[in-house]
């Protein structure tokens, strides 16, 4: 069950975080850091275009660290689906909900290699709050998950609740 959680939770971060960008072209801006004697660009999540979170997302910028920046808002629509469940919060205006980004975290991605063919096997993202220190998704957060059911009359109200915080 708690890689099921992981699972979602990974799948959720990194769809929420490429649903974040804007679809304009605009050139990200960053500072650049030297670490682990390679130079990387910190580009903000929120300076972002769609083609940029893609490449980022599918390991094609290995030298660029997405700052997400405490304060920072984001329009924010959860989909889930599967073989048991199916939940969509919609599209409309109205049932867009907001996430905002509470302490400033940074994340690399990182393209897993075969290690005798050298073919791509699949990604991984690395969170760091200093950038010195980085660490997977399992590592870096722990998650509290919570479903309840509510039953007024006839209506039924399934309830989720997920908190996640840094690992200590």
């Amino acid at each position: 069950m708690k890689k099921l959680i992981s699972g979602v939770l990974f799948s959720t971060l990194t769809s929420t975080l490429m649903a974040f960008t804007s679809h304009e072209n605009a050139y990200v801006t960053g500072t650049v850091i030297e670490m682990e004697g390679e130079s990387y660009q910190v580009a903000p999540l929120s300076e972002m275009t769609q083609d940029q979170a893609e490449n980022f997302f599918a390991g094609n910028t290995p030298f660029i660290v997405l700052k997400c920046e405490q304060g920072s808002n984001f329009p924010f629509n959860f989909s889930l689906t599967g073989e048991f469940l199916s939940v969509n919060s919609g599209e409309a205006p109205q049932t867009i909900q907001t996430i905002q980004i509470l302490k400033t975290c940074y994340v690399k991605c990182l393209k897993k290699t075969a290690f005798f063919s050298g073919e791509t096997t699949g990604y991984t993202l690395l969170f760091s709050t200093n950038l010195q220190d980085w660490k997977n998704f399992d590592e870096f957060f722990t998650a509290t998950v919570g479903v309840f059911i509510q039953a007024k009359d006839e209506a039924k109200l399934v309830q989720f609740n997920l908190e996640l915080n840094q690992r200590n």
